[in-house]
């Protein structure tokens, strides 16, 4: 696959502290959606960092995860 077809995601796998960053394949648009480039992103830190954490709050995530 060409390099531009894969994108960076910043992932939780499972119900647990800590995240990690993976490569996966761009999806595709449909009809009717549109695909934007995004070259950057900022993390905040509050929620982020809660979420990253695995703070009690965030129990209820966890039948969404893989």
């Amino acid at each position: 696959m060409p390099a531009e077809s894969r994108m960076a995601v910043l992932e939780k796998r499972e119900a647990a502290e800590g995240m990690r960053l993976a490569e996966r394949p761009v999806p595709t648009s449909g009809k009717g959606e549109v695909r934007i480039a995004v070259r950057s992103v900022g993390i905040d830190g509050g929620v982020e960092a809660s979420f990253y954490r695995w703070e009690e709050s965030y129990h209820r995530y966890e039948p969404h995860l893989p």
